[in-house]
């Protein structure tokens, strides 16, 4: 009697077990394994992982070379445990689980054997079970065990039978049904993930990013899918999806590409690939799907800095345009531009010739609002020189009793947007070429180390949160200071000799 049919991939070739036997079925005929040096007692379960098929019965759990057997090859049968204590309760029809972290659970009249594929490294001694305790239960010698989907952790007690006698071991498994796996969604988790885990760790704006990722990208494409079934090639397809025209329609995005940048899309995946890291560890999953998949290549945008002669044709533009003393500031401190737009009047003191950074505005959801600093260093106090303190004076007396420092023709902080429309009307009037509002910021840093402003105090007032993260950054300044020191120390020697 045909007891069990593992059937393989490719739909044309199985492995069926009768009584004790066990049948290779390929092109239409069958082949009996002999020599397989297995017990005498029904094969009653048959399972494959790991390049070995596994072959269960009363009188033990055996594997056997796949590979080998696929060559027309008799393959030995390795012993990996016998159920004494357990020998006549497992039948055919037990409810054996593989579960989804590969450990499988041989359910019994008296107990339940636990076989985990993954901490095989020698054949496991003969075993007896002498009690289970499930969460806080304890079952000495139980007719029937159910491992209600609620259960947490087992723990099992049991003898080994070793040639120098019986000792007593016990194990502790975290369990996971196929009722708790299931119960998750690929939505579902990255909420518990983000709600117990990523929040207590991201700042404010990091988060609400993450937030957004899920809800307007990975929830509507692969949120609704088991949290076990996401594959490789779901995933492919999802970030093909967002590369191609992922972007949400928005009031800020109207002028941009329909795709998501590639950045963002490694960014996504990075998010999707954490929360499976801690699926793993709880032992929801057996695998992590974003593993091997193919992520597209990110072009790092080319640094864009003013000389000093561009910086005259710009000023003079500005002056005209009524906007110098915005743009000066940004270019004497090398302000992020939500950071110089967040600037109120109690943040100068023009006595002491200092400048606090304590906030920065964004626009979010079409709205202009105030948003957290990016790092803690980024909260800092810079010192102003004479002439920063003398156009912030002009400044004042231009805006009267306004509380910010840049404020909109509305008397609210000025839009990110507006700014930079004017930096390019201002560039365009002085013929210069068209940089971005975030060059102004590399233009204050290049120029500083340029002429021998050390990259500590300069990484310092950029709010970096390391100067090796400033170093990397500019890279191509420090090499051509570090050539012009040398030339210099090979000068003053030279003149020694």
């Amino acid at each position: 009697m045909v007891l069990r049919i593992l059937q393989e991939e490719d739909g044309r070739s199985a492995f069926v077990s009768a009584g004790s036997h066990l049948y290779y079925w390929a092109d239409g005929t069958f082949r009996r394994l002999d020599g397989l040096r297995i017990g005498p007692s029904s094969i009653f379960d048959l399972y494959e992982r790991d390049g070995k098929l596994w072959l269960l019965q009363d009188s033990g759990i055996y594997a056997l070379d796949k590979a080998r057997i696929l060559a027309g090859e008799t393959p030995h049968a390795t012993q990996y445990g016998t159920a004494r204590g357990l020998t006549g309760s497992l039948r055919v029809n037990t409810c054996n689980y593989m579960a989804p972290d590969g450990s499988l659970y041989l359910a019994a009249r008296n107990g339940v054997s636990v076989f985990d594929f993954r901490e095989i490294s020698a054949p496991m001694l003969p075993l007896v079970i002498n009690s289970i305790c499930v969460d806080d239960r304890t079952y000495e010698s139980p007719e029937r065990l159910t491992l209600g989907s609620d259960a947490r952790r087992m723990t099992i007690r049991f003898s080994a039978l070793t040639y120098s006698g019986a000792t007593d071991l016990c194990i502790g498994y975290q369990l996971v049904g196929f009722a708790k796996a299931k119960a998750y969604t690929v939505c579902s988790w990255l909420e518990v993930w983000m709600e117990n885990y990523v929040k207590i760790k991201l700042r404010p704006s990091t988060f609400k990013t993450s937030q957004g990722f899920l809800k307007n990208h990975i929830k509507p494409q692969i949120g609704s899918i088991p949290l076990a079934e996401l594959t490789s090639l779901d995933l492919q397809r999802f970030y093909k999806h967002l590369l191609d025209g992922g972007r949400v329609d928005r009031i800020e995005a109207k002028k941009k590409p329909k795709g998501l940048a590639p950045k963002t899309v490694r960014n996504i995946h990075q998010m999707i690939g954490s929360a499976y890291n801690l699926a793993l560890e709880q032992r929801l999953v057996t695998k992590n799907p974003t593993q091997g998949c193919a992520l597209p290549k990110v072009e790092h945008k080319e640094m864009k800095t003013l000389t000093a002669d561009q910086l005259s044709a710009f000023f003079q533009e500005a002056r005209d345009s009524g906007v110098y003393e915005l743009y000066y500031l940004d270019l004497a401190t090398g302000l992020r531009r939500g950071e110089l737009l967040g600037l109120k009047w109690t943040d100068v003191d023009l006595d002491r010739g200092v400048l606090k950074i304590q906030r920065a505005i964004s626009r979010q959801n079409g709205n202009v609002v105030e948003a957290p600093l990016k790092t803690k260093n980024a909260y800092r106090t810079l010192p102003l020189s004479a002439d920063a303190i003398d156009v912030l004076k002009m400044q004042k007396c231009k805006v009267g009793n306004s509380e910010w420092v840049f404020p909109s023709p509305t008397g609210g902080p000025m839009s990110p947007d507006s700014v930079l429309h004017m930096l390019q009307r201002v560039l365009k009037r002085a013929g210069l070429p068209r940089i971005r509002f975030h060059d102004l910021r590399h233009t204050f840093a290049t120029m500083a180390l340029q002429n021998g402003v050390d990259v500590k105090t300069v990484s310092s007032m950029l709010g970096h949160y390391s100067a090796g993260f400033t170093l990397d950054t500019y890279a191509h300044v420090t090499t051509d200071a570090q050539l012009k020191a040398a030339q210099t120390m090979g000068n003053i020697l030279s003149r020694a000799v």
